[in-house]
């Protein structure tokens, strides 16, 4: 017989084992992390709308409000409901309360840019600082050509001399939009808020016709011609700025959207008359 293998007692004797890397271990228990994490998310507590009142509005806005809270109290997590919420109370004038659902649509629907914008508009009433980053935000998620957000973002900026910022957001719409009348308009307010008089003028040339600017460019032409001393020419100016109408808002789709939501038999009737006059 032939003799038996001898059995090695050295360290080479050590049954092998398998070992699991750490980024397997990752890879296996992510599904698991995951899994979890949306546990957490449909148990967390789902934010309620706001409490609304309703008297004194006819029954048609009253069943519009009520069934906008309904698609909001149902569907909690869809930030399309908690918006179209908000634009209804804010057509009817609920301002707190619209601002509110806007805040929420916008946590829901970070790429959305109309909560942002909607909800910058309402907070530029009061808190400038908090209008700025949300309209910021909704300027980020739109191109520059037609970007109402941009525009408002540099008006607000304007409004709180925060000039070099309202500066660079006009150039912006103007780099993309050579036309864009109410951007220009900005420029040439930054350049007289700065003493620069020459370029103010030079600016304004291009927003004396435009329908968007005309009543508002008249104006500062006016004030301008007053400082270069062209007293008569001043004055021409300010009487054809009294008789020009008012400016036509600069088109705007997110407001546009929200104002189709004002209903109600008083509010047709003096959107009629309007037109007729």
């Amino acid at each position: 017989r032939p003799p038996a293998p001898r059995q090695s007692t050295g360290p080479s004797a050590r049954p092998r084992t398998s070992r699991i890397s750490p980024r397997w271990w990752l890879l296996l228990l992510l599904p698991l992390l995951i899994w979890g994490a949306m546990q957490l998310r449909h148990r967390a507590p789902s934010a309620r709308p706001p409490a609304v009142s309703t008297a004194g509005f006819e029954s048609l806005i009253v069943r519009q409000i009520e069934d906008a809270l309904t698609t909001a109290r149902q569907q909690p997590r869809l930030g399309q409901a908690w918006g179209r919420l908000g634009m209804i109370l804010h057509a009817h004038d609920l301002a707190a309360e619209a601002q509110e659902c806007f805040a929420q649509a916008a946590q829901l629907e970070p790429r959305e840019a109309r909560w942002h914008h909607l909800l910058g508009l309402l907070l530029a009433q009061h808190s400038a600082d908090s209008a700025v980053a949300q309209l910021a935000q909704a300027a980020n998620l739109a191109p520059d050509r037609d970007n109402p957000s941009r525009l408002r973002l540099g008006q607000v900026q304007f409004e709180t001399d925060r000039h070099d910022e309202a500066e660079a957001s006009f150039k912006k719409l103007l780099a993309a939009n050579s036309g864009h009348a109410p951007a220009r308009l900005g420029l040439a307010e930054i350049a007289r808020a700065r003493n620069q008089p020459t370029e103010a003028r030079t600016l304004i040339n291009a927003c004396l016709q435009n329908p968007h600017t005309a009543k508002r460019a008249h104006t500062l032409l006016a004030g301008l011609l007053q400082q270069f001393g062209e007293t008569a020419a001043a004055q021409d100016a300010v009487r054809l700025a009294t008789s020009l109408p008012p400016d036509r808002a600069w088109p705007d789709p997110h407001v546009a959207e929200a104002a189709r939501h004002r209903i109600g038999r008083r509010l047709w009737i003096t959107d009629a008359e309007k037109l007729l006059a």
